[in-house]
């Protein structure tokens, strides 16, 4: 016999999911002929055959409840279809069903998803809005490779240091040079709006004594926006890369002496004059 116990306060909840997705689910079928196939009682009979199955039988039951769910959202669909292409009811109906099966189990975990769920269906004006007309197809792209780095590259880099410097992925580099990028950026930015390109030619220049790599962002973040010209951009990159030259050759002669200043300065000084011709040629 099956453990009342402690399946009542599963069907609470499961019931309780069915009513907060199936109230949503009725103010958006609309009315008449051509409403959609499910509202309140439908999303509420759905979470209570979940709670049934699971409690009947387990996961089989549960497994049993979801697919006469699915056949039934399945049928439903193909006769709405030619007016309503949408799958997001039918969705929200099996899933509805999982729910209340997950109730009689973890019942905090099934009714905060519900409300999860149920918020997502609410949004949906607003996500539509944001998508089709606030974010800019570059807009959308950063923000797919910002997740694909997280999701896909994060996950399969060392956890510990594998080089001798130790921690190329730190997170308190990358807060530095985040923080290095945002205070050249002002910088330059506050100097071309008070004195023009010349100023923020010169605002990079001085930065780049400290860092090549976040005056050159801050440059091209400036050109993208629009505050500076492209060539005057290209310019103020090539004169960071100078002046942080200048840095490299110093911080060689102090730390390793004339020895091994020699050494390093006349690659730095190959890689200046490459990057003074590339910038020269494109300009051409």
């Amino acid at each position: 016999m099956a453990d009342l116990s402690f399946s009542i306060p599963g069907l609470g909840v499961a019931l309780g999911i069915g009513f907060l997705i199936g109230v949503e689910r009725e103010k958006s079928k609309g009315s008449g002929p051509g409403r959609a196939p499910a509202g309140v009682r439908t999303f509420a009979l759905a979470a209570l055959l979940g709670a049934a199955g699971n409690i009947v039988a387990g996961g089989a039951g549960l497994t049993l409840a979801v697919a006469v769910i699915a056949l039934l959202a399945g049928v439903a669909y193909f006769r709405s279809a030619a007016e309503d292409p949408g799958m997001t009811t039918e969705i929200a109906l099996v899933l509805t069903g999982i729910l209340g099966g997950l109730a009689q189990r973890d019942p905090i975990l099934a009714a905060a998803l519900g409300t999860l769920v149920a918020l997502l269906l609410a949004s949906r004006s607003w996500l539509h809005q944001l998508v089709r007309e606030r974010l800019t197809d570059r807009e959308v792209m950063d923000g797919l490779l910002l997740a694909g780095a997280a999701l896909v590259i994060l996950p399969i880099l060392p956890d510990r240091a594998i080089d001798p410097l130790g921690r190329a992925f730190e997170l308190r580099i990358a807060l530095i040079f985040a923080a290095a990028v945002t205070a050249v950026t002002f910088i330059a930015a506050f100097l071309s709006h008070r004195f023009g390109s010349s100023g923020a030619l010169v605002g990079i220049a001085l930065a780049g004594f400290a860092d090549a790599h976040s005056t050159a962002a801050s440059a091209a973040n400036l050109a993208v926006t629009g505050a500076l010209p492209m060539p005057t951009a290209a310019l103020a990159v090539l004169l960071a890369f100078a002046t942080n030259s200048v840095t490299k050759a110093v911080t060689a002669w102090v730390t390793g002496g004339r020895a091994f200043a020699l050494r390093v300065i006349p690659g730095v000084v190959l890689m200046l004059v490459a990057a003074a011709g590339a910038a020269l040629v494109a300009h051409v």
